[in-house]
């Protein structure tokens, strides 16, 4: 039978970019509906599927466009000031504000925003939201 999922990344990449990403495995398991062992075996043996591969290239997307539109924003206001990063300290509060992600994936990624701004000579931090 032929395999269906196009991916051919091994293993090793899948663990590292998900570890990378802050995505866990037993949340990326439940994200996509699988069983926790099936999540495991994409870490050492078995190919990821396809829709696996996707959450990582969404994530990697998300950061990038993220990146470019805070970097856009601030060279349009012309101004060197600090760059505030805002995360969520659990689930619920990502919930209220619209995060479509886990709390963790954010925090993950808003670490790499953080990452690519200051490697291209911004001044930013990350902070969580002021508390209501």
């Amino acid at each position: 039978m032929p395999r269906i999922d196009k991916d051919s990344r091994s293993p090793a990449e899948f663990r590292t970019m998900r570890e990378i990403l802050g995505i866990s495995g037993p949340v990326l398991a439940g994200a996509l509906d699988v069983n926790p062992r099936s999540q495991r075996a994409w870490n050492y043996k078995a190919m990821a599927p396809d829709i696996a591969w996707a959450v990582i290239d969404q994530r990697i997307e998300w950061i990038e466009e993220t990146a470019d539109a805070i970097l856009k924003e601030s060279e349009d206001a012309s101004n060197n000031r600090e760059i505030v990063l805002v995360v969520y300290p659990n689930d619920e509060a990502a919930r209220r504000a619209g995060c479509s992600v886990p709390a963790s994936w954010h925090r993950a990624a808003m670490g790499h925003v953080a990452m690519i701004l200051r490697m291209r000579g911004h001044v930013c931090r990350i902070d969580y939201p002021p508390e209501e």
